[in-house]
């Protein structure tokens, strides 16, 4: 069993690829929201007991795409 999951990030147009976890995601959403209130967000995943599922992941990566588009 892995003991976290990183996602890859790619940063467009330079192409640069990064791995960060899920709390570093969540982290960045909160301080956006707190400084930025009007500002709206897709919502991420929920936290899952069992965090590195495939299923989890999937579905987490799925919620984190989404809010980057």
């Amino acid at each position: 069993m892995r003991p976290y999951t990183t996602y890859l990030v790619t940063l467009y147009p330079l192409k640069v690829e990064i791995r960060r976890r899920y709390s570093e995601f969540d982290t960045l959403r909160e301080t956006l929201l707190r400084r930025y209130p009007a500002i709206l967000l897709t919502p991420l995943p929920p936290k899952a007991v069992n965090k590195t599922s495939d299923d989890t992941v999937l579905m987490r990566m799925k919620g984190i795409s989404g809010g980057a588009d």
